[in-house]
């Protein structure tokens, strides 16, 4: 049996059902279960791997407005996935601390990015495309 000892597994329980929004694009309607595990391989004496996996919401509550609850939508959001890995380097020294380091990193463009792609064209995937080699 593999020695397991260094892995990292983790398993996020099922959120409970939000209820419908008025305008919830198909992307916020996807429900996804996700696992995740790293493991130091059979050569590496430590795990050098790392992941995220998350969740990004563009939402929008109406909380006050002059405007008829006919003549707009009260709440409204979208969805969207990522996931990252980011794989050791080989057993070379520091090699964790580069993994953990290139995610935080990614993730803090990520944040700062002040127009996120959310519904994805021909034209919108080349600026992602573009975007993803920028970074």
């Amino acid at each position: 049996m593999d020695d397991l000892a260094d892995t990292q597994e983790l398993f996020k329980p099922q959120a409970a059902k939000r209820p419908e929004q008025d305008n919830e694009v198909a992307s916020a309607q996807v429900q996804v279960d996700v696992a995740a595990l790293t493991h130091r391989g059979k050569v590496r004496p430590k795990n050098e791997d790392q992941f995220l996996v998350g969740r990004i919401d563009r939402d929008l509550e109406v909380l006050l407005t002059s405007l008829g609850e006919d003549q707009i939508s009260q709440h409204s959001r979208e969805t969207g996935y990522g996931m990252i890995v980011a794989d050791g380097m080989g057993g070379e020294k520091g090699g964790e601390v580069a993994s953990r380091l290139a995610i935080k990193t990614l993730l803090e463009l990520v944040i700062q990015t002040p127009d996120w792609l959310m519904r994805i064209d021909d034209e919108l995937a080349e600026e992602l495309i573009r975007r993803t080699k920028d970074r």
